[in-house]
């Protein structure tokens, strides 16, 4: 019998055997990463729906309503660092999952009990014992005492806080074949374990079993909060089969309108976006910035590399009055970094726009796609951090701060024109009298540069602004574009990375 069927017949056994979470039972990642493996052997099972219609039929403000008990937060009576508290099913939220406390060694679940809830107006119906919770946050002082730190919930979907920051973009655990022509697939944490924290703790570990048409997998999260709150991530995979595209460490955030942006948005704020920028570190050591885009079609980005140093999607804009939303706080929206661990091999950093009429859609992506898969059922392991924060990971030179284009209608109105603004401690205390700067463009196919770029100190905010002027070929194509700056010995910029639709 090959290891692959002997594998499948376990899993049968063990499967009927074992109901999902049994009270009381032993539990470390190695036991998660073998019962990944189990089901990856097997075909795919969608778990039974536990949620009650009367949930489901929920509208946006019913289930808001539904509230949990904050005196009642799981080791709130111990007095412990971090805490839990749980999501309800309903409305959108049609998939349950067990919550198991792991300590000693042993995992316990934590059952669902209809006290733990406020239900508000709702006429409250029937609600099965073995309901489950829909996710869970974690709460630990940040800033304060009761603050959120963190939430898991919907597929593998999670999100974390650091000190002095707002909910913005949000991670995955797995992206499967995001934007390819066939449908795009959602992986789910189907469990969670969290370990009990000791009374002085500084991190907080829990666990996750994903599964999904094309994948399980095996997740370990160890979180250290602060101004730079870390997701250690330990991965495990093991494919059923291969899908168009495995995107790895994903993060989804929006972007609708900003500096860059040229369509009537009819928004009385100047921008608005979770990110406004992906920044690379290459495995050759270079740091990309390309701002975000809302495009009118779907655009596809590549960024091949091998053993990168990490890629995220960043906030740069932090000044108010560049959103001047008083309730949404756009300027305190986390970034996120993925920082690998090991060696990751060759791949490429895909980045995904698509298009969104307004701010209440996530239309950006970005992850690790990998440039080959194992064979199904052989280990895909990777490690990562995951960095929340809001500024404290830059490039070691200047960066980009704003990206503007347009035309003038009365001087040269074929051209599209450029401003690209740097920014950054050493740019600021360069002389505008200094060492010359220059700004090196580079123009893919479909454009021609039409003058000499400049560049100049602008006088009123100590920025070193670059500019140009494009003049379109008639194919339409879109053009990539890069610019740094440079002196006659050092490269004093990051790399700005551009792709402009004429």
């Amino acid at each position: 019998m090959k290891a692959s069927s002997r594998l499948w017949v376990l899993g049968l056994l063990l499967g009927a055997a074992l109901p999902l979470h049994a009270a009381d039972t032993p539990f470390n990642f190695e036991s998660l990463r073998f019962r990944a493996q189990l089901l990856a052997v097997q075909p795919y099972a969608p778990r039974p729906n536990r949620v009650p219609a009367w949930l489901l039929q929920l509208n946006y403000d019913q289930y808001r309503d539904i509230r949990f008990v904050p005196g009642r937060s799981w080791w709130l009576r111990e007095g412990l660092p971090f805490q839990l508290q749980f999501f309800h099913p309903g409305f959108i939220f049609n998939r349950t999952v067990p919550i198991a406390e792991v300590e000693n060694g042993r995992a316990r679940p934590i059952p669902f009990e209809r006290h733990l809830f406020d239900y508000g107006a709702n006429q409250v119906g029937e609600i099965p014992e073995t309901m489950g919770f829909a996710g869970f946050r974690i709460l630990y002082p940040l800033n304060k005492p009761g603050d959120e730190l963190g939430a898991f919930q919907g597929a593998s979907y999670f999100r974390l806080l650091c000190a002095k920051a707002v909910y913005g973009l949000s991670a995955r655990g797995l992206a499967i074949d995001t934007a390819e022509p066939t449908p795009e697939e959602f992986p789910t944490f189907e469990e969670f374990w969290v370990e009990r924290p000791d009374a002085g703790a500084k991190e907080i570990t829990l666990y996750a079993l994903l599964d999904s048409p094309s994948a399980a997998g095996a997740y370990r999260f160890v979180i250290t909060p602060g101004p730079d709150t870390v997701a250690a991530v330990h991965a495990v995979l093991y494919l059923r089969r291969n899908p168009k595209l495995l995107g790895l460490a994903p993060l989804t955030s929006m972007f609708w309108h900003g500096k860059n942006t040229n369509f009537e948005h009819d928004d009385i704020r100047p921008e608005v976006h979770d990110s406004d920028g992906l920044m690379l570190n290459t495995g050759a050591g270079e740091w990309l910035w390309r701002p975000l885009n809302n495009p009118a079609t779907p655009v596809i980005a590549a960024f091949n590399d091998e053993n990168p140093r990490g890629f995220g999607l960043l906030q740069r804009e932090r000044r108010f009055e560049n959103y001047e939303d008083l309730e949404a706080s756009y300027q305190l929206r986390t970034s996120a970094w993925v920082e690998p661990v090991g060696s990751w091999g060759r791949g490429s950093v895909r980045l995904i726009e698509l298009h969104t009429p307004d701010e209440t859609n996530d239309n950006i992506v970005a992850c690790w796609v990998p440039a080959e898969l194992p064979a199904p059922g052989t280990a895909l392991e990777f490690s990562y951090r995951l960095h929340w924060f809001l500024d404290q990971i830059r490039p070691p030179a200047g960066e980009v701060v704003a990206t503007r284009h347009g035309r003038s209608r009365t001087f040269e109105p074929d051209l599209e024109r450029f401003v690209v603004d740097f920014d950054g401690p050493s740019l600021r205390r360069r002389s505008a009298e200094g060492p010359a700067v220059e700004a090196v463009v580079s123009v893919g196919e479909g454009a021609l540069l039409a003058h000499d770029p400049t560049v100049q100190k602008n006088p009123y905010n100590g920025t070193w602004r670059a500019a140009f002027a494009l003049q379109p070929m008639p194919s339409g194509k879109p053009v990539e574009l890069r610019c740094f700056l440079r002196d006659s010995k050092n490269v004093l910029t990051e790399t700005w990375s551009y792709l402009w639709q004429p």
